[in-house]
């Protein structure tokens, strides 16, 4: 599974990075969080306000961070997702 930070590396994107590594790591999940500020990504995922959350290739705007419980549960997701996919290779 990709996670990442679409942002600066500003206080706000680093205070996400926590929080969600601590529930990839509550999921046993072996993503890790990166934050990126290519704004080439910016533009593809037309980013309006930073920081935005990056799922594999689901963007998660800045307007739905605040939802910790809707998060998990696409992390959730997207881990099985990524579970499955290994478990057939």
């Amino acid at each position: 599974m990709k996670v990442a930070i679409l942002g600066m590396g500003s206080k706000e994107c680093l205070d996400l990075q926590i929080q969600l590594q601590d529930m990839l790591n509550e999921l046993h999940s072996e993503a890790s969080v990166k934050i990126s500020d290519d704004i080439d990504l910016f533009i593809q995922y037309k980013i309006k306000k930073t920081p935005a959350l990056l799922v594999n290739q689901t963007i998660i705007p800045n307007s739905e961070l605040k939802d910790l419980v809707g998060i998990r549960q696409i992390l959730k997701r997207e881990n099985a997702i990524h579970d499955n996919n290994q478990e057939q290779e």
